[in-house]
């Protein structure tokens, strides 16, 4: 079971965009020059710490989205620890990301 008390906060890069794909979301970060996708349930879990420029709890972020999705609250947590990402790729020179706004 993972341990969800952690007080870390999570925080969204500034350099970081994304838009909106049929599965989640795209991420791009111009400035390492990187991509990721992400599924939607970790798209879920990307705009809740994005809504809260603070920072957010995982237990926070769990516990929105349990009112949310009908999921039972281990899932919740550990798809929300693991993100779900298929993990961050390098663009291709030839790659436009042009249309990607945040």
């Amino acid at each position: 079971m993972i341990n969800i008390t952690d007080k870390t906060i999570w925080v969204v890069s500034g350099n970081v965009r994304f838009t909106n794909t049929p599965e989640g979301l795209l991420l791009v970060d111009f400035q390492r020059n990187m991509y990721c996708d992400l599924a939607l349930l970790a798209a879920a879990v990307w705009l809740l710490i994005e809504w809260t420029p603070a920072g957010i709890t995982v237990k926070e972020i769990v516990d929105l989205l349990e009112t949310a999705a009908p999921l039972p609250r281990r899932i919740l947590e550990t798809e929300t620890c693991i993100s779900g990402i298929t993990g961050p790729k390098r663009v291709r020179p030839e790659t436009t990301v042009a249309r990607v706004r945040g």
